[in-house]
């Protein structure tokens, strides 16, 4: 009953060390050729595997926007017949989106700050996240939505840790709440949530070591309830 997709993600080591978000090849369209032959072998196992989505590009803002990606939608679509979609930031958005070039799915990474308490209610929360997607395309699908459950988390949702600070499971559960309130009002095209990882045990509850993590907890309490109400909007 899993809906998978399959995102490869540019690893930090393979560029010196750069964040991908803020890196741009030197030479594009060598850059573009390459890594069409790398994820080549990856769309052939995910058409094998009938994988429904593949997301060729992640986290790529300075060059999110560059023609290249056009050519290279169209070769992977012709080894992969799911759907196609790419993964931008929050902060930067293309004027022209691949959704509209390409007819890929659009997802963001979505960490928008909102300037509230640490005590703001799900409604506080839910206005600031309504005021971020309404500035996206339509159907765009919020592909990671995460936040630390550590006071200071809501202005600064992409940190992941703030050291020396108390766990509060009430901050990302109206986190994850006003996202999923949001998300269905504004009519997105759907919400994954961040992060959970191969082999984590499921029956370990968030701890100050990982306060971004949400099972076995209010964060996963949030999560379940969105996904019910949702698919009974759906329905």
């Amino acid at each position: 009953g899993l809906y998978l997709s399959i995102r490869p993600l540019l690893d930090a080591s393979s560029i010196a060390g750069e964040s991908r978000t803020d890196w741009r090849p030197s030479d594009t369209r060598a850059w573009f050729r390459n890594y069409e032959r790398f994820l080549r072998p990856y769309a052939r196992m995910a058409q094998k595997a009938r994988i429904p989505e593949f997301i060729a590009g992640a986290e790529l803002s300075e060059f999110q926007d560059s023609h290249y990606w056009k050519q290279l939608d169209a070769a992977i679509a012709k080894i992969f017949k799911g759907a196609l979609a790419y993964s931008n930031n929050w902060y930067n958005q293309p004027g022209q989106s691949r959704q509209e070039v390409s007819g890929v799915h659009e997802l963001v990474d979505a960490y928008p700050p909102v300037q509230v308490g640490q005590h703001a209610s799900v409604a506080e929360l839910t206005a600031g996240w309504s005021a971020y997607d309404r500035t996206l395309p339509h159907g765009t699908v919020l592909g990671e939505v995460g936040i630390a459950a550590q006071p200071g988390a809501y202005a600064k949702p992409f940190v992941v840790r703030w050291p020396g600070r108390p766990l509060v499971p009430a901050i990302q559960s109206r986190w994850f709440s006003a996202a999923c309130d949001s998300a269905g009002h504004e009519r997105l095209g759907g919400i994954y949530f961040w992060p959970m990882t191969f082999g984590q045990d499921l029956r370990a509850p968030p701890d100050a070591g990982d306060p971004g993590s949400f099972v076995d907890g209010e964060g996963a309490s949030a999560i379940a309830t969105c996904f019910q109400t949702l698919a009974g909007a759906a329905g």
